[in-house]
């Protein structure tokens, strides 16, 4: 797991990518030793995925240029910017040190926020997305009006601000 949350560190989501910057961090900082084995999975979106099982015909360690930044040291946990282990907890894991009247304050001034609808309509409804006559034109005066409101409210906030 480590070097995949390394490849997501360091290059992000690379899409099919990702997979052959997990492995290149392995020949990089680990290095094969003949005999090992390594299975690589990818999954992408829909039914997309792609599944290859290697096995090392000869020791390599090669540090590849996309990871000469690390100079051929393993990353540990502590370099990632959160902990995969399971016991790890996160600022968002801690319980609330708000009052119960804190937060009730704070759901309050959240729902009073103004709402951007389109004008007349009083909000959308479900059968909005549906409407229209089929050639994709369909809640363009609508969705015209949710920017130009959208637009306004911002323009609100910045003089506000």
């Amino acid at each position: 797991m480590l070097p995949s949350f390394c490849s997501l560190r360091d290059f992000g989501n690379t899409s099919c990518a990702s997979t052959w910057y997990t492995f290149s961090y392995i020949e990089s900082t680990l290095g094969m030793k003949k005999g090992e084995r390594v299975l690589q999975v990818g999954v992408g979106g829909g039914m997309k995925s792609g599944v290859a099982y290697w096995t090392a015909l000869r020791s390599h360690k090669d540090i590849h240029e996309c990871w000469a930044h690390l100079e051929g040291r393993p990353q540990t946990e502590a370099d990632l910017p959160r902990p995969i282990s399971n016991d790890y907890k996160g600022i968002f894991d801690l319980p609330s040190t708000l009052t119960p009247e804190e937060r009730a304050a704070i759901v309050e001034n959240t729902s009073a926020a103004p709402r951007v609808t389109p004008a007349g309509q009083g909000g959308w409804r479900k059968d909005d997305v549906f409407r229209g006559s089929g050639d994709g034109s369909h809640g363009a005066a609508e969705v015209a009006e949710v920017i130009r409101l959208h637009e306004q409210s911002a323009r609100a906030e910045v003089v506000a601000q």
